[in-house]
């Protein structure tokens, strides 16, 4: 699992919101820049996002709590990311290699756009498989 210590700032029944740095809860990634990490201030944007308390711990705002996510949920979530639509991009870049290379670039191009919008639909109706899981309060 990577873990991270995270500040709470806001509580509202078992939703937590809580508050980090960045560049601290993504150090693990080699692909944190990809995704808009990386800063020109040292990589010390801080990030608020929403935690499901699902534990009922006895949180309030101020406190810090160690949280985490499975690996095997940011393999996942890299494959859907990086792996598969490589792969798409080049499928499609020879299935439609014979309609000449401009024209199947961009309809491969066009794919994988579409394979992007899909995937996004499909995480928000799916976003609590990727949530953070609160360990314990520090």
């Amino acid at each position: 699992m990577f873990k991270e210590t995270v500040l709470v700032t806001e509580v509202e029944n078992s939703r937590i919101t809580v508050e980090f740095k960045k560049k601290q809860m993504c150090d693990c990634c080699r692909y944190s820049s990809v995704c808009g990490v990386e800063d020109t201030q040292q990589n010390s944007r801080r990030e608020k996002i929403v935690i499901f308390n699902k534990d009922n711990l006895a949180i309030h705002p101020g406190d810090r709590v160690e949280v985490a996510i499975d690996e095997r949920r940011s393999i996942i979530a890299n494959s859907l990311i990086f792996l598969l639509p490589a792969l798409i991009f080049v499928l499609f870049l020879a299935a439609f290699n014979r309609l000449g290379i401009v024209f199947s670039f961009f309809l491969a191009v066009l794919v994988v756009f579409v394979y992007y919008s899909l995937v996004k639909i499909i995480l928000k109706s799916k976003s609590s498989y990727f949530d953070l899981k609160i360990l314990r309060k520090v």
